[in-house]
């Protein structure tokens, strides 16, 4: 793990970010607007959680809206 500006970075064969990870696990494979749906993944998923979204505003975010 390497801690970078507040950013966490782990390395598992070659995949070094959450698109990365989530291709190659084909995760969104059916998901028809990856883009949001990564946001959305990206605001629950911060390292300090008074950065991360709260359940009330991942229930106002475009993702979960479309």
């Amino acid at each position: 793990m390497n801690f970078y500006l507040g950013h966490l970075s782990i390395q598992v064969q070659n995949i070094r970010n959450l698109e990365q990870a989530l291709d190659a696990y084909r995760v969104l494979d059916n998901v028809v607007d990856k883009p949001l749906c990564i946001d959305f993944l990206r605001s629950m998923l911060r390292l300090k959680p008074s950065d991360r979204a709260s359940a009330a505003e991942l229930l106002e975010h475009a993702w979960i809206k479309s």
